[in-house]
């Protein structure tokens, strides 16, 4: 993926997803929007920080500069596309033929099934899938 940070004034991101760190976010900015933003996140919309999920992302976020999370990243990509594969072999439309990332978008609506429904079927047989709006939904 490009880099956002030349383009942007602020990033955020999850840290719990690609980065496998803890349950939370993080916020990148210029260093004009440090103040305002420090203030809106304390103390306006969040209580006082939990310190072990400061370490805990402090921890992966070295362990996302080693080779071996690049290596593991690369792969999460190189699954997603043979899934993206798989699924176009066997007919079902993906959105984008395929993928870039770790995503795939996979269109349910040829089948009549929401992605809410899809979730439930999967998360029953352990897989972790999160549903997503796609252009065209009615809701």
């Amino acid at each position: 993926m490009n880099d956002p940070f030349p383009y942007c004034d602020i990033v955020t991101s999850t840290t719990h997803k690609s980065l496998r760190g803890p349950r939370s976010g993080i916020i990148f900015c210029r260093r004009q929007y440090e103040d305002a933003i420090n203030f809106a996140v304390f103390p306006s919309l969040q209580g006082g920080p939990h310190n072990n999920q400061i370490a805990a992302l402090a921890t992966q976020l070295k362990q996302v500069a080693t080779e071996e999370f690049k290596v593991y990243s690369r792969q999460i990509v190189a699954n997603a596309r043979a899934l993206a594969a798989a699924l176009i072999e066997k007919g079902e439309k993906v959105l984008t033929d395929g993928t870039d990332s770790h995503m795939v978008m996979w269109d349910l609506r040829p089948h009549d099934l929401t992605g809410s429904k899809v979730e439930k079927v999967l998360e029953a047989c352990s897989m972790t899938v999160n549903k997503n709006s796609l252009v065209g939904d009615k809701s």
